[in-house]
């Protein structure tokens, strides 16, 4: 699976984020793996994302960490939890 992720109203110099991601399931795993390059407007820095996510029960949960291209020591981490009823 591969998504594109772009506000179409402005340009990316303009404030929003750009990103482009590939994730592989395999079939019948709860397991998700992606990989990702981000695009921020409105800092101008880049982001090379690595994640692992997991589904079941309604619950999804996903980790991913960021690391910015232009600053040594600049790491983001992301954790995402959603559920359905």
């Amino acid at each position: 699976e591969v998504d594109v992720v772009r506000g179409f109203d402005r340009d990316v110099s303009r404030g929003l984020d750009l990103h482009l991601g590939a994730e592989a399931t395999r079939t019948g795993s709860p397991w998700t793996f992606w990989l990702g390059q981000m695009w921020r407007g409105d800092t101008g820095k880049d982001y090379a994302s690595v994640g692992v996510g997991w589904s079941g029960h309604g619950i999804e949960a996903g980790y991913a960490v960021q690391k910015a291209r232009q600053r040594a020591g600049e790491w983001l981490h992301v954790l995402s939890v959603s559920g359905s009823f």
